[in-house]
């Protein structure tokens, strides 16, 4: 009887095993050809345009300018350029929550939000929202707009 009891557990155990990596092999698959960007997805990789605009700031702008960014991008910017960021990862961005509603609102409207402590905004041009008004352009390629905010 232990013996039964004991390839139960293991079939069970291996049937468990096998169907979770299914479905984790599976998600994988799916958000490497999603283009939406959720909240808190993982991103695999980053443009060339992106990464232009990366070096960029990295090479032409102080580390201590702040930078209001998608979340996308973000998340990246302090490891590529050593430059602060406005709202970036959830558990090390001081007042996440409130941070992140106002760079979803601005990247919404295109209306930037009043007194914020940013020196560079960078807008994605495929953008829906109307881009920021009487800001002077920093930087542009195909793929990004940095404007120069404060």
């Amino acid at each position: 009887m232990n013996k039964t009891i004991g390839n139960i557990l293991v079939t069970l155990i291996i049937i468990f095993t096998v169907s979770t990596n299914i479905y984790t092999t599976f998600r994988q698959i799916e958000d490497l050809h999603t283009t939406e960007v959720g909240e808190f997805r993982n991103v695999k990789y980053l443009s060339s345009g992106e990464m232009n605009a990366i070096e960029w700031i990295d090479s032409d702008t102080k580390n201590d300018d702040v930078i209001l960014a998608p979340q996308k991008i973000s998340n990246y910017l302090p490891a590529l350029t050593g430059n602060r960021i406005f709202s970036g990862h959830w558990a090390q961005t001081i007042n996440f929550e409130e941070k992140f509603k106002l760079a979803e609102k601005f990247y919404s409207s295109g209306e930037i939000p009043a007194n914020l402590p940013i020196i560079y905004i960078w807008w994605p041009t495929n953008s829906n929202a109307l881009a920021p008004k009487n800001l002077a352009e920093a930087y542009r390629n195909p793929e990004v707009i940095i404007y120069k905010y404060g």
